[in-house]
């Protein structure tokens, strides 16, 4: 009988420690995680890859990448090698940050999509960028006020007339021009709020602060200025609901409704803002896009997505990345609906079927990950090269089939006496899943000889 608290899968008799390995590194669900190194890769691509990173960068415009290849075929470590990359890369110590952002599968709209992307970014991670821009612009308007006189600081001493916190606030002004306030924005608008300042007041120039970042052409800019005005300087529970509804596309000031905006005017702003708070480029990294398929079904539904999607890519070519993981029949379907969109992706990186060398590769990196640091033996132990080109047989070229199978292969040779993994235990694997499944549930079988 199971002990109480034990886990479901047995480990107190797998020895790992005979072999030199700290654990077992292939995951049972045969999936990549995130900033996983990404040993199947080969020098074309890899080029390519990196070409399109060189080519964004420098450029600082859009660039559209698309990775395809069939269920298994390595896409989704392919999309967190870019991100690994992405995350990794140093220009010059004052560079601009960069920005990757992992989304699992599109959802069924284009604002669906920008809410999944903005969701990850993080909401209390953009409110508080929208604060430090109110405040920096506070500052220099107090600099500037102290050489020629700021009219918006006026304005702001003439809302504090008659009021017994001027004194307070004043000092407050000075603060402001201080490093730690902008460092700590949170506590610098609690400071104000404390002053007796009235907050409507410091909501118009918070507005008119991001309105200046914005460079509105029209009222729709104006309208989504307040309303992030209002999310940034509002309390945690009215900042959530004004920052839900920005991603439902929905504009709000002073508790009414007041405008309705599309996908693409909610990411073209942001972005602005986003590059505004030191990013030089934001890439998106979307896996599974096949899955639109999936869920529209009908084909004026996915035509439409394709169009909106498309147009927001043309609204946004400054700082802006986009990286697709498809199935190629998916990526055909959208060439045949929306050829402009699938023009806007210039280059194309074609995943094929795992060669014996791709999965020696695979299993000597991902087993050196955990091997003991003493160790100097056979980097692929306990795997034979004859074991892996049955595995490369049984798996016909799907990574993620070969990863799974690993995990199991190696779980058995830590569970039994077995020194090696050889061609039998290959063939045998049928009957490995079946105790390995069996061992999950607490029960015991026998994998067979």
């Amino acid at each position: 009988m199971r002990e109480l608290n034990e886990p479901l899968l047995r480990t107190r008799n797998l020895n790992y420690k005979k072999f030199a390995l700290k654990a077992n590194p292939f995951p049972i669900s045969g999936l990549t995680a995130e900033h996983t190194p990404y040993p199947l890769i080969d020098r074309a691509m890899d080029d390519e890859i990196h070409n399109f990173i060189d080519d964004t960068l420098r450029g600082q415009e859009y660039g559209g990448l698309v990775i395809l290849g069939d269920f298994g075929s390595g896409k989704t470590y392919a999309l967190r090698y870019v991100e690994t990359l992405l995350r990794t890369i140093v220009t010059r110590p004052d560079a601009e940050e960069i920005l990757a952002i992992y989304v699992e599968k599109p959802p069924r709209t284009v604002l669906g999509l920008i809410a999944d992307v903005c969701n990850r970014i993080g909401r209390v991670r953009i409110k508080n960028f929208l604060r430090e821009m109110i405040l920096a612009d506070l500052a220099n308007e107090v600099l500037k006020d102290k050489q020629e006189k700021s009219d918006r600081i006026f304005s702001l001493r003439a809302a504090l007339r008659g009021k017994k916190s001027t004194g307070l606030f004043e000092f407050q002004l000075s603060e402001l021009v201080t490093p730690n306030a902008v460092m700590n924005p949170a506590a610098t608008f609690d400071l104000l709020r404390q002053s007796g300042f009235d907050p409507t007041v410091l909501l118009g120039f918070g507005a008119e602060s991001l309105r200046l970042i914005l460079k509105p052409k029209d009222s729709r800019t104006l309208d989504i200025a307040t309303h992030l005005a209002e999310f940034a300087l509002a309390d945690d529970k009215e900042a959530l609901r004004l920052w839900n509804q920005f991603l439902l596309g929905r504009v709000w000031s002073g508790g009414q409704l007041i405008a309705s905006v599309s996908g693409q005017a909610v990411w073209m702003h942001l972005l602005i803002l986003l590059r505004r708070a030191g990013y030089k480029m934001i890439y998106w990294l979307v896996d599974e896009f096949e899955e639109l398929d999936y869920h529209h079904q009908k084909e004026p539904e996915v035509r439409a997505f394709l169009s909106e999607f498309r147009d927001l890519i043309d609204a946004n070519i400054r700082g802006f990345g986009l990286v697709l993981a498809s199935k190629v029949s998916a990526w055909d379907i959208c060439k045949r609906l929306n050829p402009a969109f699938a023009q806007r992706f210039s280059r194309i990186v074609l995943l094929p079927p795992n060669t014996f060398e791709d999965l020696r590769r695979l299993i000597e990196v991902r087993l050196k990950a955990v091997r003991e640091k003493d160790y100097s033996g056979n980097p692929l132990s306990p795997f034979t090269d004859a074991a892996i080109q049955a595995l490369e047989k049984v798996s016909l070229g799907n990574t993620r089939v070969a990863v799974e199978a690993c995990h199991v292969l190696l779980w058995h040779v830590a569970s039994t006496s077995d020194q090696s993994i050889e061609v039998k235990t290959v063939h045998n694997l049928n009957n490995i899943n079946r105790a390995y499944f069996y061992a999950r549930e607490g029960t015991v079988a026998d994998a067979g000889g």
